[in-house]
C-alpha cells in the first residue's frame, strides 16, 4: 500500500492539528495516522497554479473561494491538502480548512496517483456539496472528471486537448489546452 511508506505516526485529531501548526512540511491525516506529503514537480505546480488562477478569475464576482494546496480539506476526522479547491459555502470564521468544496482538483503524479484515484475518490464523493472531482495528468494534456448528477450518481468522463473543462459552481469553462499552455510546450 503506497500510504504505508509515508506514515509518520498515529495521533488524535487534536495532536495532528497541533503538530501541523508547527511542522515545516505538510502532512495529511487519515484514519488516525499522519502521512508526509510527497514533493511535487515544476509541471505539477504550474498546472495547479494555472488552473487556480483561471478559476480565481472566473469566481471574481461570486461568494466562492479558490485555494491551492496550502489549505486543508476536512472530511470528518480526515484532513487532506488537495491541489486546488473551490468552495461557495464555507464558514467565514474558519481559516485553516474547507469542509464544503464544490470542486476538487488533483494533479496526478506517480507517487500520489493510487491515493488520488482510490482513497481520495471514495472519500471526496461523500462530500454533499462536491459537484466535480478533476484529475489532471502532468505529462500530457488530459483530464478525468467525475461529475455529480442531479440524481446523486456520478458520471466519469475523459477530456483531451481540444475538450473544454467545466466547473459548474463558478460557471467556469476553459479549453483544456489553455490550462496546460506553456507547461508541456502546448
Amino acid at each position: 500500500m503506497p500510504r504505508a511508506l509515508d506514515k509518520i505516526r498515529q495521533a488524535s485529531v487534536e495532536e495532528y492539528l497541533h503538530f501541523e501548526e508547527t511542522a515545516l512540511q505538510r502532512h495529511e491525516f487519515v484514519d488516525g495516522s499522519i502521512f508526509m506529503m510527497a514533493g511535487g514537480t515544476v509541471q505539477h505546480a504550474q498546472i495547479a497554479l494555472r488552473l487556480a488562477a483561471k478559476l480565481l478569475e472566473s469566481s471574481e464576482n461570486t461568494e466562492c473561494k479558490v485555494v491551492t494546496s496550502d489549505v486543508k480539506l476536512q472530511i470528518g476526522d480526515v484532513y487532506y491538502y488537495p491541489d486546488v479547491m473551490v468552495s461557495c459555502n464555507e464558514n467565514k470564521a474558519e481559516r485553516r480548512f474547507f469542509q464544503n468544496p464544490c470542486s476538487i482538483i488533483e494533479v496526478l503524479s506517480d507517487s500520489t496517483e493510487p491515493v488520488d484515484r482510490g482513497e481520495k475518490l471514495l472519500r471526496y464523493r461523500t462530500i454533499a456539496t462536491l459537484q466535480t472531482y478533476v484529475l489532471l495528468a502532468q505529462d500530457t494534456v488530459r483530464a478525468e472528471v467525475y461529475k455529480r448528477l442531479s440524481d446523486n450518481t456520478w458520471r466519469y468522463e475523459v477530456l483531451e486537448e481540444n475538450d473544454t473543462l467545466e466547473i459548474p459552481c463558478v460557471q467556469f469553462q476553459q479549453p483544456l489546452a489553455a490550462i496546460y499552455k506553456g507547461v508541456l510546450n502546448t
